[in-house]
C-alpha cells in the first residue's frame, strides 16, 4: 500500500512569522515520494518565480485552507529527499534524456500532498505541469515592474548562491557554508538539483550572467516567462497578481470568503528578512575560519617558542 504523506508536513500558519523564517529551520522528514499518491486534489499553479512574492503567497493560500503549498523550502528543509523526483522530471523534460519519463502519476507522487504550488522549481516546469492538471487555476505573482524584482534577486540569491554554492571552494568559510546550510555533498541529490537550476534554467543562467558582467539579460527573461504563461492560460483561470493587491483580488478569483479585516496579507521574506534569516550563516561560517585562524596562529607561536627552548 502507498504511503500516505506525513502529517508533520502542514504549512505554515497564521500565527508564524513567514515561511522563510520558519522552514528554514524545520525538521526534515525523509519521506520517499515514490511511494506516495494523490491525497488531496492540487488546485492552484502559481508560476511567478522567486522574489516575485512566493512566500507570501505561500502562506496567504495556507491561511485560505488550501492546504499545503510546494515551495522551495519544501524541498530545501521540509523534505530534501523530493530532490530524487525532480531530479527525475528534470531528465526527461530538461534534459531530454532518452528513456525517462515524468508524467502525471509522477507529479502525483512528488506532489501528492500538496493543494497549490509555486515558487521553483514548479515555476520551471509550466507546460508539464498545466498537461497533468488542466483544471488547476493559475496565478502568476509579479513585483511592481520588472527592475524591482531584478533587483531583488541580484540583491539576495545570486550572491548567496555564487558565494557558497556553485563556484569552487575559494576558503574554509565557503566549504563549511556549504556543508551546514546546503548539504553540500557533489553527489546528493539536494545539490544535484539546484546546480541543474542554476546551471541549466535559462532564468538562473541569465541572473548569474548578469552578476558576473553587470548586464540586465534576466529582464527578458522575466518578459518571456510572463507571456507564456499568459498565452498557455485562458483569462479566467489567470490571475495576474501583486501581493501588495492583498485579499480582495486572490480571494474574488479562487471564490473563497475574504478573511476578517483584522487578517491582514502576509508579507514574508522580505530583503530586510532574508538578511536576519541567512546572515548568521555567513557569521558562524566567518566565525568558524577565523577562529580556525587563530587557532593555528597561537599553535604556531607555541611550537615557534618550544623549539627556541629546546635549541
Amino acid at each position: 500500500m502507498a504511503e500516505e504523506h506525513d502529517s508533520n508536513e502542514k504549512p505554515q500558519g497564521s500565527n508564524q512569522l513567514s515561511v522563510s523564517t520558519t522552514t528554514l529551520y524545520g525538521s526534515w522528514n525523509g519521506i520517499d515520494r515514490r511511494k506516495c499518491h494523490r491525497v488531496v486534489p492540487l488546485r492552484i499553479l502559481a508560476f511567478g518565480p522567486s522574489r516575485s512574492g512566493t512566500s507570501s503567497l505561500r502562506i496567504a493560500l495556507d491561511q485560505l485552507g488550501f492546504g499545503h503549498v510546494y515551495h522551495y523550502t519544501s524541498l530545501l528543509t521540509i523534505n530534501p529527499r523530493d530532490a530524487e523526483m525532480w531530479n527525475e522530471a528534470w531528465d526527461t523534460h530538461h534534459n531530454h534524456v532518452p528513456g525517462t519519463k515524468f508524467e502525471r502519476q509522477d507529479w502525483d507522487q512528488l506532489l501528492g500532498h500538496c493543494g497549490a504550488v509555486t515558487d521553483v522549481p514548479s515555476c520551471l516546469f509550466i507546460r508539464q505541469l498545466l498537461e497533468a492538471y488542466p483544471d488547476a487555476q493559475v496565478i502568476l505573482t509579479v513585483r511592481d515592474n520588472p527592475e524591482q524584482w531584478w533587483r531583488s534577486m541580484q540583491r539576495t540569491v545570486i550572491p548567496l548562491w555564487e558565494r557558497f554554492y556553485f563556484e569552487p571552494p575559494r576558503s574554509w568559510s565557503s566549504y563549511f557554508y556549504r556543508k551546514l546550510f546546503f548539504l553540500g555533498w557533489p553527489t546528493s541529490s539536494r545539490t544535484r538539483i539546484d546546480q541543474r537550476m542554476a546551471n541549466g534554467a535559462e532564468m538562473y543562467q541569465s541572473l548569474r550572467a548578469d552578476h558576473i558582467h553587470g548586464t540586465r539579460t534576466a529582464l527578458d527573461w522575466l518578459r518571456r516567462h510572463e507571456e507564456e504563461v499568459k498565452s498557455l492560460v485562458p483569462p479566467s483561470r489567470l490571475l495576474v497578481f501583486n501581493v501588495k493587491e492583498g485579499w480582495e483580488p486572490l480571494c474574488r478569483f479562487l471564490d473563497v470568503p475574504i478573511p476578517a479585516e483584522e487578517v491582514q496579507f502576509p508579507i514574508a521574506n522580505s530583503e530586510s528578512e532574508w538578511d536576519r534569516t541567512v546572515g548568521p550563516f555567513y557569521i558562524v561560517a566567518d566565525v568558524v575560519v577565523y577562529g580556525k585562524a587563530a587557532a593555528l596562529a597561537v599553535g604556531l607561536a607555541f611550537l615557534a617558542s618550544w623549539c627556541r627552548k629546546i635549541m
